[in-house]
């Protein structure tokens, strides 16, 4: 059996004046040291930047840091005994906005190439957000004519509609930490702040302040010039991730010279009304989407508990052990697929929607922070079989001559009172809608009313001034909703 040795490259970058560094480690396949055929692991989201190139080939864990093995030993091997050379790119702070993160990538990669010997492609691996990085380094490659000498780019779990963290986190952790302004800046529980309020992690959050990113890698689009695939490690099934409604996540009594005798009680934010990453309209949330998970609440638990002694005593805590894995990235995020229902089957025809040329999941939604040895396992795996097909001096790209145009969300969505609470509902039509489906308000969230096959109108009859919304669908797939006020006159009060 083949045995990887390894190299050592780094580089300095300045961009945005902002001095940045990217790392990476070649582990060549017979120990001769040359790089001929690069398969390039980029690294994700490292919450404390402490995992370096070595991390990902041993088999560690660590609750707070949040990382297991990375990458499997059978699949480490596959590389070296098919004669691959395996490069791991590593970044020294990814809490940096993740464009900056992708021109750090580029140079790396024209730094590997430059030192590869011969004219092989790439096979570039984009874990988590490394995905995002990848797929934002390479198309913009494309776009200013500079040649990435890639053939093949794998998006493994990357959240490219968006990655779910618990409100209740994010809330509980901010709370805490305001209500202790002695804690140092070394506690555990300031550390996991500048991890959840992080540039990168905002871009990356289903409605964090700078999700903005999200539109625009969308409409940048991805590298055509290569193969593309795409691994989720949530369900394709549907199967949603169990987890209790109105749940605390735990109950504490601060106890310092500034606060005394204060109870705090802080609460999963996955209820009604809810906000992100609650949705009212789909009667669901990401928390408990198909996706890949992650227990941020015992990275949460764990934060508190080793910030005791010197600043604070925690005093009746209770943690909830109902509360386990959350759903990190959607599957259908990590396919980036758009649908109303996130809980959706995956099904061939809705892939045809996605970016992608094809597509690896489970029937069971399985940890975000590992590397799924079923997708990587000796030749059986469907990532050795990209490799062995795409990764390879004339590999063809896929055709996309397949694919369909997603719906657009319904615009221009408008009410007018008839008579009696009849509100007629008058919106512009959608392109390739066969159906819209109608939602009103009811309490704390939407009621299905019904389908109309009628492309621009409808009516809805309420029993109280509220709102209502129109979702247009096709055979496999629903578009975004938009929202109009509907009104209620029980006196037939007529709008000509």
């Amino acid at each position: 059996m083949k045995r990887l040795s390894t190299i050592i490259g780094s580089l300095l970058i300045a961009n945005s004046s902002i001095a940045t560094a990217a790392d990476y480690k070649i582990y060549t396949d017979d120990g001769s040291n040359i790089l001929d055929k690069p398969v390039i692991f980029v690294e994700g989201f490292d919450a404390f930047n402490e995992i370096e190139a070595d991390t990902y080939m041993k088999s560690t864990s660590n609750v707070i840091k949040g990382y297991h093995e990375r990458i499997p030993a059978n699949f480490r091997n596959w590389l070296a005994n098919s004669g691959r050379d395996l490069v791991i790119i590593t970044f020294t702070n990814t809490h940096n906005n993740l464009k900056d993160l992708a021109l750090e990538f580029q140079d790396a990669l024209q730094d590997i190439n430059a030192e590869k010997v011969g004219n092989h492609p790439n096979a570039v691996i984009g874990y988590s957000a490394g995905g995002l990085i990848a797929r934002w380094g390479l198309k913009t490659m494309e776009n200013d004519g500079v040649d990435h000498e890639t053939s093949l780019y794998i998006s493994y779990d990357t959240p490219h509609r968006g990655a779910t963290l618990p409100e209740s986190i994010v809330d509980g952790i901010k709370d805490l930490k305001d209500k202790i302004p002695s804690l140092g800046e070394t506690s555990n529980l300031k550390k996991t702040w500048r991890v959840v309020n992080a540039h990168s992690v905002k871009q990356m959050r289903i409605g964090g302040a700078y999700s903005s990113f999200l539109e625009e890698i969308e409409d940048l689009g991805y590298p055509e010039n290569l193969a593309r695939m795409a691994v989720a490690n949530g369900s394709d099934d549907g199967v949603k991730i169990s987890l209790p409604l109105n749940a605390v996540v735990f109950d504490y009594k601060v106890e310092i010279s500034q606060v005394s005798n204060e109870y705090q009680t802080i609460k999963q934010e996955s209820q009604y009304p809810c906000d992100y990453p609650c949705d009212p309209v789909r009667n669901t949330d990401y928390d408990r989407a198909p996706g890949g998970t992650r227990n941020t609440f015992q990275q949460y638990w764990n934060s508190v508990e080793d910030a005791d002694g010197v600043f604070f005593d925690l005093d009746v805590y209770a943690k909830n052990s109902s509360l386990k894995n959350h759903s990190f990235v959607n599957t259908l995020s990590a396919f980036d697929i758009k649908n109303f229902d996130i809980d959706a089957k995956v099904s061939d025809d809705m892939k045809k929607y996605g970016p992608f040329d094809e597509y690896a999941s489970n029937h069971l939604s399985t940890p975000h922070h590992q590397i799924d040895a079923a997708f990587a396992n000796g030749s059986n795996g469907e990532i050795n079989n990209w490799l062995s097909t795409y990764h390879k001096h004339g590999a063809s790209i896929p055709a996309r001559n397949n694919k369909k145009t997603n719906l657009e969300a319904v615009t221009g969505l408008n009410s007018q009172l008839v008579s009696g609470g009849l509100n007629a509902l008058f919106w512009n039509p959608v392109q390739g809608a066969t159906h819209y489906k109608t939602y009103k308000r009811s309490g704390t969230k939407y009621v299905y009313v019904g389908q109309t096959t009628n492309s621009s109108s409808t009516a809805i009859n309420v029993s109280q001034n509220t709102t209502a919304a129109i979702v247009a669908c096709n055979a496999d797939q629903c578009g975004y909703p938009d929202f109009t006020k509907v009104v209620y006159n029980n006196g037939g009060w007529i709008i000509e």
